[in-house]
């Protein structure tokens, strides 16, 4: 019996067409699979750049409101030192001499405590910006180090309001009015009345403190790392609020 040509060439087609069907096939998957993972990094890319322009401008506000209020309180305690020492020296009546030595000095130590403040006048952009940036993995690293800064600088904030800066303006507060009560044997009133003074200006100094980085990196968190509870458990930190008036004085510590 002999076979029919048409019916092999017939074969022989289909069999073609069904391997090139096949083939196409697997390079479409291939491609399809490229392409998603082509699209799934540039999706990464594109997010740590967004990252990226949202921590450099955060610092830089940040630094900014950082450097007026370090310089605007440091010049406003050193022009008040300066001042009362000026009238105390010209001065002859002996209690306004006293009372502008003992202030003098209380506007000494406050210039002097910005320095010993955790919020001070950094530069941290200038560093971050020399970070190079030229591809994916440069642009992770410096992510990391930006996230990082903010951290640092949320941290510095926090520490700036604690229950320690308080406890520590309270305590020359108090020391100032004791000495004006006791030292100089003044009414209880005067040396209230100097501690109340006292402690109005301190409490302006550290509730004007900027809060940027720390408002900042809640929102960041929120939005890229919203599994961080981290910073939510340290801003639960105790306070310490002065009460005072003409019949009491009263410290409230809130935990």
């Amino acid at each position: 019996m002999r076979s029919n040509p048409l019916v092999h060439s017939t074969i022989s087609i289909h069999h073609t067409f069904r391997c090139f069907n096949i083939c196409l096939l697997i390079f479409v998957l291939e491609l399809s699979a490229f392409l998603s993972v082509s699209a799934q990094e540039q999706v990464a890319s594109d997010s740590i750049s967004l990252q990226l322009t949202f921590l450099k401008a955060t610092l830089k506000k940040d630094e900014t409101r950082s450097k007026v209020w370090w310089w605007g309180w440091f010049s406003g305690y050193s022009a008040a030192t300066a001042a009362q020492v000026a009238v105390a020296y010209t001065s002859e009546k002996q209690q306004l001499k006293q009372d502008m030595y003992l202030g003098a000095t209380t506007t000494l130590i406050g210039a002097a405590g910005q320095f010993l403040s955790p919020l001070t006048p950094y530069n941290v952009s200038a560093h971050l910006d020399k970070i190079p940036e030229n591809n994916d993995f440069e642009r992770e690293q410096k992510l990391l180090i930006a996230e990082e800064m903010l951290r640092r600088c949320t941290q510095n904030e926090l520490d700036g309001r604690s229950w320690k800066m308080h406890a520590m303006s309270g305590a020359v507060n108090l020391s100032s009015g004791i000495i004006t009560w006791v030292g100089f044997r003044r009414t209880w009133k005067d040396g209230l009345l100097n501690f109340v003074l006292n402690t109005a200006i301190t409490e302006a100094q550290i509730w004007t403190q900027p809060m940027l980085a720390r408002n900042a990196y809640l929102k960041y968190n929120r939005r890229y790392h919203p599994a961080d509870e981290s910073l939510v458990q340290q801003t639960e930190r105790p306070t310490i609020t002065f009460l005072a008036s003409a019949n009491y004085i009263g410290l409230i510590l809130t935990f």
